[in-house]
């Protein structure tokens, strides 16, 4: 109710509580990279075009992650269903990443599933932007989960953020 004392439009809070969510998130995913290459010793050996490639990566990917959390928040109208669907949605993303078994040791339609996975080239946009190899792949790729997060934002928004409406006194 804070909302209604204050000068500001509900739209304009709603965009700032959204964009204070995304800052925090993209903070937290830069300090968990940054602190996992020094506690590799990985930070000397990166040159300063692949630092900059993999943090315009992360940037996109949670861009996107973040703009695709809300939109199946908007989609479901209870927490339990929100749930078991990010349940679904976080398995999948595990075996996308390969983290409990590698790609090439899956079955054929193992490989062809987790290939259809969003996620996966998520983690191989990442693997590329950080080597430094294929900078206009990496690019294109970051630009794409960009656009799409956006058009996911919107879809979510559902155009009630973007039409301007007289404040309720």
């Amino acid at each position: 109710m804070f909302y209604m004392l204050s000068p500001a439009t509900f739209k304009q809070i709603t965009l700032a509580l959204i964009a204070s969510r995304l800052i925090v998130v993209i903070l937290y995913a830069f300090i968990f990279i940054v602190l996992s290459f020094y506690a590799l010793n990985i930070i000397t050996i990166l040159n300063f075009k692949a630092l900059i490639l993999g943090f315009v990566s992360v940037f996109s990917s949670a861009l996107f992650c973040f703009c695709l959390a809300i939109f199946v928040a908007r989609i479901f109208q209870n927490e339990q269903s929100i749930l078991g669907f990010c349940n679904i949605i976080n398995l999948y993303a595990l075996m996308s990443c390969n983290v409990f078994v590698p790609l090439e040791y899956l079955p054929n339609i193992g490989q062809l599933f987790i290939k259809t996975s969003i996620f996966y080239y998520l983690n191989q946009l990442l693997i590329k932007a950080f080597q430094g190899i294929d900078t206009i792949l990496v690019l294109a790729t970051s630009t794409f989960f960009i656009i799409g997060g956006i058009i996911l934002f919107l879809l979510s928004a559902n155009r009630m953020l973007l039409t301007p409406k007289e404040r309720m006194r």
